[in-house]
């Protein structure tokens, strides 16, 4: 037997020393499911089976390797992926849960709680009852691993490679160089007073807030019509089909006081948006997931494409 095989042959052995050991007996080894190995020792089938899916821990590497091949590769991520594979895609994905009003993904991560919490308990009470199996607690984690694994790899198969793109400056052909710091002030004094003259024609409510008449709702079914006359003039951002409005969350109230004014879930391709906010806020963080949407990942440049939209809103 080869070095590397008695390796693996004595790692096995001390595995199945380790399980006894630490279970003080309550797991049990049937001897008509094990096999033999040398000095008499045996191990479970069912510990065999758990330890080749520990490979499936290697779906995380593969996930990183993707990733710094299409950082290596911009012209792959950009021509390929971001303006090939991705607009087609988010789009029919996003058509399966743009028709629905409320989040699919918020209530997918809800019940992915709630299973998780079920699983908690009932791996405490177990415990505390003395009748839970080590390999069951280790068949589980696993299978948390795995999923872990997999949906790392959609994450970048769905969305994550437009990361690696090139930079939303050098699609748009805008010349970024560095400007005098009054340059700067200029700028923010000009946005001032553009602001000011639009918020003197918007509605007010009895205490002299802005309000938007249609509510929440109807600033967000604004966000598709805004994108869509942005790219008459920025074609880089237009679709076969209109884009899926962003989806108020019902958990708001808990966005705010994480701080969060918005999520993009690329699994359902769905710009989740915090309401609990003012609708201006509202409004920004509605075009900015649907940014995302549109393939632009980095907060930054989402932040100006959401300028660029609202203005056309």
């Amino acid at each position: 037997m080869s070095y590397a095989g008695s390796n693996i042959v004595w790692g096995y052995a001390m595995l199945e020393k380790e399980i006894r050991e630490l279970e003080g007996g309550l797991l049990s080894f049937p001897h008509e499911d094990t096999q033999p190995l040398p000095g008499g020792r045996r191990i479970s089938a069912v510990w065999k089976k758990q330890l080749l899916r520990l490979l499936f821990l290697l779906l995380y590497p593969l996930a990183f390797l993707l990733r710094d091949l299409a950082a290596a590769n911009p012209d792959w991520a950009e021509q390929a992926f971001a303006q090939g594979f991705y607009p087609g895609f988010s789009s029919a994905v996003g058509s399966v849960f743009g028709w629905m009003p409320f989040s699919f993904s918020e209530f997918l991560v809800y019940a992915l709680l709630i299973l998780l919490g079920v699983w908690i308990i009932r791996t405490i009470i177990s415990a505390v009852k003395k009748k839970l199996r080590l390999v069951n607690l280790v068949r589980t984690l696993i299978t948390f691993a795995l999923i872990g694994g997999v949906g790392m790899n959609l994450f970048y198969v769905m969305w994550g490679f437009n990361y690696s793109r090139y930079s939303v400056a050098y699609t748009l052909n805008l010349n970024v160089e560095e400007q005098p710091p009054q340059a700067l002030a200029d700028l923010c004094v000009l946005l001032a007073k553009q602001a000011n003259a639009l918020r003197a024609q918007q509605a007010e409510d009895e205490h002299g807030t802005f309000f938007y008449e249609e509510g929440n709702s109807g600033i967000l079914k604004k966000i598709p019509g805004a994108y869509a006359a942005l790219a008459q003039d920025y074609p880089q951002f237009a679709r076969s089909i209109a884009i899926p409005a962003p989806k108020p969350v019902l958990a708001s109230e808990m966005m705010s006081y994480a701080g969060i004014s918005g999520i993009y879930i690329p699994f359902t391709e769905e710009a989740n948006v915090n309401v609990h906010q003012p609708p201006l806020l509202v409004a920004f963080a509605g075009a900015h997931e649907s940014a995302h949407f549109l393939g632009v990942c980095r907060e930054d440049e989402a932040n100006f494409i959401s300028y660029l939209a609202c203005l056309y809103s």
